[in-house]
């Protein structure tokens, strides 16, 4: 998997990601000191951010695996990979740490990534033209319905005229709902990519023909800045006043009107239901792994369950209160991610559960080691015949067939008087 997945995502997220975003901070710090911004490689951006407020953007890089990857001088050994650059250099990695490393690099790119969307999204008014690439996950997230979603977006010329043309996807044989969202995203696609002449929205639905909406970009921009309001006033932006979309089987209004409110219901039940946990004090957690096989008469579970937004003695009060339910989550998850088999009819006969006071990505979570996020293990045996380790310097708990294991990084990090109450009975 690394030297087919992991090595070639590294690279390409190496050129053409980290380096393009940090490219304009090192360009500006050289400017700073006086000195010449040719050459701003990835070496050179990243001696450049050396000691500097932005040193913590390339952590994760490492420049002799970099090298290692884009000129073949790899070595496979028995629990390590060796990089070796052009000049001999090599240096030795664990697996696990390579993964890791790539995990982070691509955090720290998505971190700076949404930190330029936030500097273009307010920098609108100051003549900046943000990239239709930054700005399309905004417009997915303000314009996303049940029956409606973008795609993407491309920029072209069109007769001698700049066009920024949106895919959207309609999913539904009710035409208003089309058009109601096709001028929103119309509307917001100039506000957020502005100074195109013309925005023009592909609609493609397997409910539905081919059609398209095209916009003038003109008009749009005047709307904007002179602050209009009211939908009304934005009568006259579609070039023909069409927006054209023909659904293969129309559904007549009152159906359309039911599966308007069914689709209310289906949205607004689960929040309903969140809410109303949360009133009830009972905390969000959710199962990040799991698996499931058959020992003897019972199911065998393992898996890592994150505890949201409580730390410290509250954490642990929730942990005792709810180990039950914990436990139940890890093997409903498995049963979800396995599919069927003999072991998801039986009960449970032995149980180990990692809890985890943040969330991280499932392939960490399977093998975290001992980090401080892990704050215990959960045990429920029944079958007496299992044996497996607690983890290493933990504080033991025990009540009956349930044990628990309190990782100490996670003791040390929050304090004395939580590892004090999570020993008293």
């Amino acid at each position: 998997m690394i030297d087919k997945m992991v090595h070639p995502a590294y690279l390409r997220l190496v050129e053409g990601v980290l380096t393009p975003l940090l490219r304009p901070l090192a360009y500006f710090s050289r400017i700073d000191r006086g000195k010449g911004v040719d050459g701003l490689d990835i070496w050179s951006i990243t001696e450049e951010l050396k000691g500097s407020n932005e040193e913590y953007l390339i952590r994760h890089y490492e420049h002799i695996i970099r090298n290692g990857i884009a000129h073949g001088g790899i070595s496979f050994l028995q629990r390590e990979i060796r990089y070796r650059d052009q000049r001999g250099n090599q240096e030795a990695f664990g697996t696990s740490f390579v993964v890791r490393l790539f995990d982070d690099l691509l955090d720290t790119c998505n971190g700076v990534a949404v930190a330029m969307k936030v500097f273009f999204i307010v920098s609108l008014d100051q003549g900046y033209r943000s990239p239709g690439e930054l700005m399309i996950e905004v417009i997915q997230e303000y314009t996303w319905a049940p029956w409606w979603a973008i795609e993407g977006c491309v920029e072209a010329e069109i007769a001698g005229r700049s066009q920024l043309t949106v895919y959207a996807r309609p999913d539904t044989r009710d035409s208003r709902k089309v058009f109601w969202s096709t001028v929103q995203s119309g509307i917001l696609s100039e506000s957020l990519s502005p100074g195109y002449d013309r925005y023009f929205l592909s609609l493609r639905s397997r409910k539905a023909l081919p059609g398209w909406a095209a916009f003038d970009g003109q008009k749009l921009r005047e709307l904007r800045k002179k602050g209009a309001e009211s939908l009304s006033e934005y009568r006259g932006i579609l070039e023909g006043d069409v927006i054209f979309y023909v659904p293969r089987l129309a559904l007549p209004t009152m159906f359309a009107a039911l599966d308007t409110w069914a689709t209310s219901v289906r949205i607004a039940v689960p929040t309903a239901i969140q809410k109303m946990k949360d009133g009830l004090g009972i905390p969000r957690m959710f199962c990040r792994d799991g698996t499931l096989h058959r020992n003897s008469w019972g199911a065998v579970v393992r898996g890592g369950v994150v505890v949201e937004g409580l730390d410290g003695h509250e954490l642990v009060k929730v942990i005792r209160n709810n180990r039950g339910r914990i436990v139940r989550m890890g093997k409903r998850h498995a049963r979800k991610a396995g599919g069927f088999c003999i072991a998801t009819l039986l009960p449970i006969g032995y149980a180990q559960i990692a809890v985890f006071r943040r969330d991280y990505r499932h392939r960490r979570v399977s093998g975290f080691g001992l980090g401080k996020d892990l704050v215990c293990t959960i045990r429920l045996q029944r079958l007496r015949h299992i044996n497996s380790p607690d983890i290493i310097g933990s504080t033991i708990e025990t009540n009956g067939k349930w044990r628990i294991a309190w990782n100490r990084a996670w003791l040390d990090d929050v304090g004395q008087q939580v590892l004090e109450h999570a020993i008293s009975r």
